[in-house]
Parts: C-alpha cells; sequence; structure tokens
C-alpha cells in the first residue's frame, strides 16, 4: 500500500514500511496519517524532515526526503522507531 497525495507544492509519495503495512490495518495507516499530518503542521521539529508520535503505543518516524520517489516526487516514509 503506497498512497501518493497531492499538496499545493507538488505530490508527496507515502511509503509505509513493511512492518508498518504487515502490523497496522489500511484504517489504522490511514488514522496514522491523519495524525502525522496533524504533527508536520505543527512543525515543531528540530528537523523539518523528520517527525515522530506516538500510536498505539509505538513510536512512529516519518521521514521526509525531497524528490526521493519513484517519479521524483517527495516520498514521506513511515517506519517504527526500531527500523530506523
Amino acid at each position: 500500500m503506497n498512497l501518493i497525495e497531492k499538496q499545493n507544492n507538488g505530490t508527496l509519495f507515502i511509503d509505509p514500511s513493511n512492518k508498518i503495512k504487515s502490523m497496522l490495518t489500511e484504517r489504522e495507516v490511514m488514522e496514522l496519517l491523519t495524525k502525522l499530518d496533524e504533527e508536520i503542521e505543527k512543525d515543531s521539529s528540530l528537523n523539518l524532515n523528520m517527525w515522530s508520535l506516538n500510536f498505539n503505543n509505538k513510536e512512529i518516524f516519518g521521514l521526509l526526503d525531497a524528490r526521493a520517489g519513484p517519479n521524483e516526487e517527495d516520498l514521506l516514509r513511515i517506519i517504527f522507531s526500531e527500523e530506523f
């Protein structure tokens, strides 16, 4: 399950890790994306390309790589903290 989201400044390719895909349902992944989007909007991180949040008692990271998607979209990789 990869998602492509259109944003004001281009396209975002969302790529949950295999572990995220295997441990969370599609509905949970969508809920996680909503929470991660809220975290990104806060923009309180010292690193503007990495965010973390607690979801279902697990720490999850969102890592943004500019133009790293398959068609040079910005890539948002979602992983469990232990995968980092």
